[in-house]
C-alpha cells in the first residue's frame, strides 16, 4: 500500500501532522493511541497478549518515528502511545485563548481559492470548525453555513440565493455543502 508521506512533527505543523492517525488506523493502533483500547481481559490467550503488545509497540513507534528528532525527547520517557500522543498534543496544541483566537481568525479568513473545488474548500473550513470545537470554542452551525457561502464565485450566486431562503432546520453546514457540490457538478456538466 502506498502512502502520502507525512511530514515529521515540528514546531509549526501539528495540525497537519495529526494525519498520522490515518497510519495508526490502517495499522489498527488508533484505539491504543487514543487510550480507548485498554489492556486485555483476564484469561487472554498468549496470542492475544502477543498481538496486543505488538499493537502497543507499533502505535508508539509510528508516533515516535513521525516526530522530528529535536522533539522526540518530549516523548522518549514513555513507551505508551496514548501518553506520547497526549504529551505532543499538550506541547503543540495547548487549549488557550491565544489558540482559540488564532483558529477563529483562520476560520473567518478562510476563502475559496481560485480553481479549488467546493468540497475541498468546505473540508478546510470543517477542519477549523473541528479544531475550535476541540479547543472548547465551537462555531455555531448557522455561522458555519453562512461562511461557506459568503465568498463563493459569482457563478454560484443563483444557488446561494436559493439557500438563503431555506428554513433554519435545513440551513446546516452539511446540507449547504451538499447543495453547493451538486450545483458545482451541474455547472461543470453544463460547460
Amino acid at each position: 500500500m502506498e502512502y502520502q508521506e507525512i511530514e515529521k512533527l515540528s514546531a509549526s505543523n501539528y495540525n497537519s501532522w495529526c494525519d498520522v492517525r490515518i497510519i495508526l488506523l490502517e495499522k489498527d493502533c488508533w484505539g491504543i493511541a487514543q487510550g480507548t483500547e485498554t489492556t486485555l481481559a483476564q484469561g487472554a490467550t498468549a496470542k492475544e497478549v502477543k498481538d496486543y503488545r505488538l499493537k502497543k509497540s507499533r502505535a508508539y513507534s509510528i508516533i515516535y518515528l513521525n516526530t522530528d528528532a529535536c522533539h522526540q525527547p518530549l516523548i522518549s520517557d514513555t513507551e505508551d502511545a496514548n501518553q506520547a500522543w497526549e504529551k505532543l498534543k499538550q506541547q503543540f496544541c495547548p487549549e488557550s485563548h491565544a489558540r482559540v483566537v488564532a483558529l477563529t481568525d483562520e476560520f473567518f479568513s478562510c476563502r475559496i481559492q481560485v480553481g479549488e473545488s467546493l468540497g475541498l474548500y468546505a473540508a478546510r473550513l470543517h477542519q477549523f470548525v473541528n479544531q475550535l470545537k476541540d479547543a472548547g470554542a465551537p462555531i455555531a452551525e448557522q455561522c458555519q453555513s453562512f461562511h461557506v457561502i459568503c465568498y463563493l464565485p459569482m457563478e454560484c450566486s443563483g444557488i446561494v440565493q436559493s439557500v438563503y431562503h431555506w428554513e433554519d432546520k435545513k440551513f446546516v453546514f452539511d446540507n449547504v455543502v451538499n447543495e453547493l457540490i451538486a450545483e458545482e457538478s451541474r455547472l461543470k456538466v453544463s460547460k
